[in-house]
């Protein structure tokens, strides 16, 4: 069964600017409006005592759950990987984000998104 956790006590990003509101997600699994950052945690029937970090693409428009992280994910999971994929902020859904640290920003989530897995596996 799936887990989620929480990257940020608060569910906000450092700031506590972020989306408002309910996520929106499309009829293929597209996911906007990320509003609680997190981990869905995938664990396998045999574990084999490795984990992988899955994190989605989308252009930093949307996550893609539906065509690349799920299907991912449970692809990893069948063969014993736990998995553990990351659902968090878009960088321009941020109030008073700028474009030019973007990538720092995906970065930094994902650093974090690891400390967490190393401490969680």
């Amino acid at each position: 069964m799936e887990q989620e956790i929480p990257l940020r006590p608060d569910d906000k990003p450092p700031g506590g600017n972020g989306p408002q509101g309910p996520e929106r997600t499309s009829a293929r699994g597209s996911v906007t409006n990320i509003s609680r950052p997190r981990m869905i945690v995938y664990p396998p029937e045999r574990p084999n005592g490795s984990a992988v970090l899955v994190i989605a693409g989308g252009g930093y428009a949307h996550i893609e759950r539906g065509l690349e992280s799920i299907p991912a994910a449970r692809w990893l999971q069948s063969i014993g990987f736990t998995v553990f994929g990351v659902e968090q902020n878009l960088w321009h859904q941020s109030r008073g984000s700028r474009r030019h640290g973007k990538i720092e920003k995906v970065q930094a989530g994902c650093q974090y998104s690891l400390s967490i897995i190393s401490w969680h596996h």
